[in-house]
């Protein structure tokens, strides 16, 4: 197959990860919480219901919580996917077939971000280069500003950054998707290549794509909005849990969501007081994607607008 075209690869600046693990976490008792407590902003989050309770990973600016290792990691963006599967699994197969590890990956509307080890950067980015087809002005990968300059830009001039939270957060509006087909392939890190295959092999359109990896185990979701088979060969299928079903996909952006704390936990917030429950959630740049189960996608919108300020 040729290389699939792109316009661009994206590079966080140095970040730390978060985990919260179900495990010992009361219901609606989000890491969230306490970090838009201490005002630090979350450019990325992923975030899954378990049958223990929600699973979160998360990339924070600033100093890391007492009680958490600090994990240096690097977000790693490519942009647009075109909601293609093809682009999506390529992905996927890529990391499994180069052996890269990754934390976790989400997308929004326009990028598929990969949260990875600072350590990988310079691997994830040469393999990225090397694979897909990218404009010859996509120079160079980094931020402008050095790494130094960018911090005492931040600290000497704090408006660059959009460090407030209104009593309601402006949006540019909320976008419903109702009855979305959801799939959910679960497999050991050696098992992404052919996972990811599989997705690619779809060829339909997708609205939202997440992985989040557990020790050696990858959970990966994929939201259609057609009824779609995943199709492994039959010799490995035993490798591999295959599950789907149907949700709701609520989307919104807004002005400086990407640099702004709180965000996604005053949508969190808003859905709990109203008794809804998410499914799956992710934010990368300024986008914020919520799953929930099918048919609460129309009530959360008013839930969602007691925090929110729509056009």
């Amino acid at each position: 197959m040729s290389a699939i075209r792109i316009n661009g690869i994206r590079v966080g600046h140095q970040m730390f990860h978060c985990r919260q693990y179900p495990e010992g976490s009361a219901s609606g008792d989000l890491l969230t919480h306490s970090l838009a407590r201490n005002k630090l902003n979350l450019p990325c989050i992923g975030l899954e219901h378990t049958d223990f309770g929600h699973a979160l990973s998360c990339c924070l600016e600033g100093e890391v919580p007492s009680g958490h290792p600090e994990q240096a990691v690097c977000m790693i963006s490519v942009y647009p996917h075109g909601s293609k599967s093809a682009t999506l699994g390529y992905l996927l197969a890529l990391f499994g077939r180069h052996g890269i590890p990754f934390l976790y990956m989400v997308s929004s509307n326009a990028m598929i971000s990969f949260v990875v080890n600072q350590a990988e950067k310079a691997r994830v980015l040469t393999m990225l280069e090397q694979t897909f087809d990218l404009p010859p002005t996509h120079t160079p990968y980094e931020p402008s500003f050095q790494e130094e300059t960018v911090e005492f830009v931040k600290k000497r001039y704090q408006e660059t950054r959009a460090y407030f939270q209104e009593k309601r957060i402006k949006t540019y509006g909320f976008s419903l998707a109702s009855g979305l087909e959801l799939i959910c392939v679960s497999c050991g890190r050696d098992g992404l290549e052919v996972a990811g295959t599989a997705i690619q092999d779809l060829d339909a359109r997708f609205d939202f794509g997440m992985a989040m990896v557990h020790g050696e185990t990858c959970h990966f979701y994929c939201l259609t909005r057609a009824e779609t088979k995943v199709s492994l060969p039959a010799e490995q299928s035993t490798a591999f849990r295959v599950e789907s079903g149907t949700a709701d996909l609520v989307t919104f952006h807004g002005p400086h969501f990407g640099d702004r704390f709180g965000i996604f936990n005053a949508a969190a917030v808003c859905l709990d007081v109203a008794g809804l429950d998410l499914t799956l959630a992710g934010c990368t740049g300024a986008s914020v994607s919520l799953v929930l189960p099918e048919g609460q996608g129309e009530v959360s919108l008013p839930a969602l607008e007691k925090g929110f300020e729509t056009p």
